[in-house]
């Protein structure tokens, strides 16, 4: 059963009360994680401007040895937003507690390309835990949904979207697979957008 997402909007980011705006726990590990982070996120919409996403993950100690945007940022501590807007072809970008990401956009894993700078993303570390903030411009949208109608990016439009928390520990090897809307597959594949969940703005 795929889980919906209500996507609050809001007239202007300075008018954005982020206490209301439903967290999406990412609390299903699968494929034998054999570590579990308090994981969590939270998607806005700026009329007319930008998506705005907040993710949590409650790791005291993150680690981030990529140090570039577009390496291979999946063996850090990441948090991830997998985000579809025509049901075929998905934006996915991977984040570290530098702020250093992935971004790829593609029908599937092995037909994808990346992506130069469509998102910005900023990453606060705290005490016991770090914190991701990625703003997706509604014109870095419409730069890969030529057939996208801006307009239609209002209340009762429904995207395919899902939230994840991943990692290959440098130390131990172990590994762990969060997700928001559960994946099923033989192996490690967060590239399903057939079990992406729904998100709907409201």
């Amino acid at each position: 059963m795929k889980k919906t997402y209500l996507i609050k909007s809001f007239d202007s980011e300075k008018e954005t009360d982020w206490s209301v705006v439903p967290v999406a726990k990412i609390g299903s590990y699968g494929w034998q994680s054999a570590e579990k982070f308090e994981a969590q996120a939270q998607l806005v919409l700026i009329k007319g401007s930008k998506f705005i996403c907040r993710m949590v993950c409650f790791q005291a100690d993150p680690w981030a040895n990529c140090d570039e945007n577009g390496g291979r940022i999946w063996l850090d501590s990441v948090m991830e937003l997998f985000i579809s807007f025509d049901g075929k072809s998905y934006l996915n970008v991977e984040m570290n507690s530098r702020g250093d990401k992935l971004e790829e956009f593609g029908p599937s894993r092995r037909d994808r390309r990346k992506l130069g700078g469509i998102t910005t993303v900023s990453a606060e570390k705290r005490s016991d835990s770090w914190q991701l903030e990625l703003v997706l411009p509604v014109s870095g949208i419409q730069s890969l949904y030529p057939d996208l109608d801006a307009g239609l990016l209002k209340k009762g439009f429904e995207l395919a979207l899902n939230f994840y928390k991943t990692g290959l520990n440098p130390e131990t090897g172990l590994s762990h697979y969060g997700m928001w809307n559960p994946v099923e597959s033989e192996k490690p594949d967060f590239h399903r957008p057939d079990q992406f969940g729904s998100g709907i703005i409201a």
